[in-house]
């Protein structure tokens, strides 16, 4: 009978692993504003670094 319940719960066992690898990971749900603020941060140094080069061809 020992044997019997063993095989039972091996199979239930078999079955979840089963369903949670068809379970997709949930990714990409939070949005992440450092990076979006990091791109404008840099976006706006490259144009006040384009802006003293600039300047100094001029002189």
């Amino acid at each position: 009978m020992k044997a019997y319940n063993d095989y039972l719960v091996a199979q239930q066992a078999v079955k979840d692993a089963e369903e949670n690898a068809k379970a997709l990971p949930q990714t990409g749900d939070k949005q992440n504003n450092n990076t979006t603020v990091g791109a404008i941060l840099v976006g706006l140094g490259s144009l006040l670094g384009l802006g003293a080069l600039g300047k100094r061809k001029e002189d």
